[in-house]
Formats: C-alpha cells, sequence, structure tokens
C-alpha cells in the first residue's frame, strides 16, 4: 500500500465548489490484494480444469478534507482472475435442465447463478471494473453517485471469516468449483446508482440506494454471459434498503447485526419474470478470541409461475490465537428454480506470515444436488467433492 499527499489543481477546483475557506492536501491511496490457491479434490462431479485458481484486486482512491470536516473522495477498482471454466460471477453451469422438459426452466437462476442450460463465455483469464464511484461525507452521513455496490449489499452481514477467496459463503474463487452460498443481498452489482448512508446512532445506520438498471458485470455479479439460456433476468428500478446495529459492551462482548431487503423489476420482457424481493439478516458475536456468526438470505428469484425461491443460511466460528486463526463453516442453499441445491463443511486454519501474508490450510466437504433429464422428465442426481486446499492472500 502507498500513501501519496498532493494539492494541486484537484484541490482548487474542489474549493470553487464547496463553499470554505480552504482545504487540506489530497491523499492518494493505491492499493491491491492477491488471492491463489490449489487443491487435491477427490470429487464425483466433472467440474472445472485442474490447477491454481487466483484473484487480484487493485485499486486507487483519491480524498480531499476540506476544514469544515466534509470528506470528499473518489474511487476505482478493478479486478482480474482465473477460476473454474464452468463458473460465472457466482453459481454457473449446473446439471442439465433445458426448457421444454418438464419442470425444467431452461434459465439462470438470478441470485444463485445457477443454470441447467447454456455455456459460460468467461473461460480463462477475466478482468473486470469492480467500482467506480465519487462521494461525500460529512456530520449527516454519506452519498455516493456512480458503480458501487447498493445498500443492500454493502450492509449484508456475512459470517466471520479467514479465507482471502475460497470461502464457501459468498466467495469469489471456488477450488471445487462447485460453489457455495449467497448470503450477501446482491442483484444489482456493480452498477450505477445512488446511495445514501446515515450516519450512525447509538449503534444503528441505515442506508437506501437506487440503480436504474443493471449495467455493470463484475467478476461477482454479472446477467450477460451465459450463452445458450433461453432466459436471463434482468433487473431494473432496482432499490435497496439496509438497516444495521454494531456495539462493544462493557464486560467484552461485540454485537453487529444487519438486516437488508431489495427489490426490484424485470426488464428482460420475458413472461416467466415478475419483480424480484431479496430479504437478508446476519449476526455476528464475538467476546475474546471468539467470534461467531450466522447469515440467511431468502428470494422468490422474481418467478412468476408459483414458488421457485432461492434459500440460503451460512454459520461459521473464528478463534484468533495469536499470529494463528482457526475457523469452521458451514453453509446450506437451495434453489428451487435451477433445482440445484448445495451443502458445504469447511475447516480452515490461517497463519499470519507477516503483516500483508497470510497462508490458510483447509479441509472442505461439499455435496450439490442438480437436475439431469431423464426422458421427457426431470430427476436428480448427486454431485460431492472432498478434498484439502492451501490458499496464500497477500497485500501488496
Amino acid at each position: 500500500m502507498r500513501i501519496i499527499r498532493m494539492t494541486g489543481l484537484f484541490a482548487t477546483v474542489s474549493a470553487l465548489f464547496v463553499p470554505v475557506a480552504a482545504a487540506q492536501d489530497i491523499t492518494y491511496d493505491i492499493n491491491g490484494r492477491f488471492v491463489i490457491a490449489g487443491a487435491a479434490i477427490d470429487t464425483s462431479a466433472p467440474l472445472g480444469q485442474d490447477g491454481l485458481v487466483g484473484r487480484y484486486d487493485g485499486g486507487v482512491s483519491a480524498e480531499l478534507v476540506l476544514n469544515n470536516g466534509l470528506r470528499i473522495s473518489a474511487v476505482g477498482q478493478a479486478a482480474i482472475e482465473r477460476d473454474q471454466d464452468n463458473r460465472d460471477p457466482r453459481g454457473g453451469r449446473a446439471g442439465d435442465c433445458p426448457a421444454g422438459v418438464l419442470d425444467c426452466a431452461g434459465v439462470r437462476a438470478p441470485v444463485s447463478g445457477f443454470a441447467g442450460i447454456g455455456e459460460t463465455d468467461r473461460a480463462g483469464l477475466r478482468l473486470a471494473l469492480q467500482a467506480a464511484y465519487v462521494s461525500v461525507e460529512g456530520g449527516w452521513g454519506e452519498v455516493s453517485v456512480g458503480a458501487d455496490q447498493g445498500a443492500a449489499a454493502r450492509f449484508s452481514l456475512a459470517p466471520p471469516n479467514i479465507l482471502g477467496g475460497v470461502s464457501t459463503i459468498d466467495g469469489s474463487l471456488s477450488v471445487t468449483g462447485i460453489g457455495g452460498a449467497t448470503v450477501v443481498n446482491d442483484l444489482s452489482g456493480a452498477s450505477a446508482k445512488v446511495v445514501l448512508i446515515s450516519p450512525r446512532i447509538l449503534g444503528l445506520r441505515g442506508a437506501i440506494s437506487f440503480a436504474p438498471e443493471s449495467n455493470v458485470d463484475t467478476l461477482d455479479q454479472g446477467f450477460g454471459d451465459r450463452e445458450g439460456a433461453p432466459a436471463t433476468y434482468d433487473p431494473e428500478n432496482i432499490v435497496e434498503a439496509g438497516l444495521s446495529f454494531a456495539r462493544n459492551w462493557q464486560n467484552g462482548l461485540r454485537t453487529a447485526a444487519a438486516v437488508t431487503v431489495l427489490r426490484a423489476e424485470d426488464g428482460s420482457g420475458l413472461a416467466v419474470f415478475d419483480d424480484i424481493t431479496n430479504v437478508h439478516a446476519g449476526v455476528t458475536l464475538g467476546l475474546g478470541a471468539l467470534e461467531i456468526g450466522a447469515a440467511y438470505l431468502t428470494s422468490d428469484n422474481g418467478w412468476r409461475a408459483g414458488r421457485r425461491g432461492y434459500q440460503s443460511i451460512g454459520v461459521s466460528g473464528v478463534y484468533t490465537l495469536n499470529n494463528w486463526a482457526f475457523m469452521l463453516e458451514g453453509t446450506a442453499s437451495s434453489d428451487d428454480l435451477a433445482h440445484v441445491s448445495v451443502n458445504t463443511t469447511v475447516a480452515a486454519v490461517r497463519r499470519t506470515l507477516s503483516e500483508n501474508v497470510d497462508l490458510s490450510l483447509g479441509l472442505t466437504r461439499q455435496e450439490r444436488n442438480v437436475p439431469v433429464v431423464t426422458g421427457l422428465g426431470r430427476s436428480a442426481v448427486e454431485q460431492d467433492s472432498t478434498g484439502l486446499f492451501l490458499e496464500i492472500a497477500a497485500d501488496l
């Protein structure tokens, strides 16, 4: 990480438009994080390629603090990764369930990202913009405009985690290719939006955001990259809200909780889809070196005809001892639209090698049910993966 302090045109121009007498120097922050992981996996599923998966996230930000305390920031972030080829930003191809087969929708499920038809066109190295926005923060709260996460995604509270990218709770990388549970309430990704965040009062903080459409595909969210899928949800007029609570008590107990809601309309014009509603709840408790947490996400998948929703839950516990951290994580998810369910258990240990480098070793067991075509109908087949993985994460 590199910090540079400068004065110049940015401060001069800002002073012309902001009613203050003067401003402090501009602070620039250049940051990056690299994660690479490999695994020895025994699997019954024909998934992905052998070898390493990896990801680099990098960004730059500039902040100007005015004499009245107002903070003006500009942020840009991008990422490049190599993941399993069968995965797209989340989920991926799972089983065989094309339209026309009894009880098969032939769609890409909007929340989990699983699809029983089509192939991703994002194999190999993938590069995407992750964020590009401007924000202003003061005693009244914060407002940001641009390509960034919405209020529901920002305020979603995930269980504690020690892994850099291969966690099965909203993990950005998958060493098995099976995937995991989505518990973060994110449907708009980094699409252009306006986000309003209140100041924290008595431990409470709220946020609301609006995105006209889903127009930016990040490495963690995208809708326009699956070939051969006849139906893909196209969210627009996306409204998100979140409420969080955090407090450290005198007895040493640390508590945090959050509830988020997302509502969007479908702009695909397909008769099978309707408005979509997602609800998330999460809680974490910490005392000394121990932290535990759980999160739950439910969605109706925007499906017009009947109950074909998505549900997921993730729980984990982390114990930290000096430079060591130990984690036990469990997830369960079910997508009735894609007819896919995934259950996962992970045990991992992390060793902090230096201020910027962590090395983690983990054991994972995953079970996934996927649809298959049998005659004119659909049945299910179970896939499982068990293995050992090694991950290194470094801040650059």
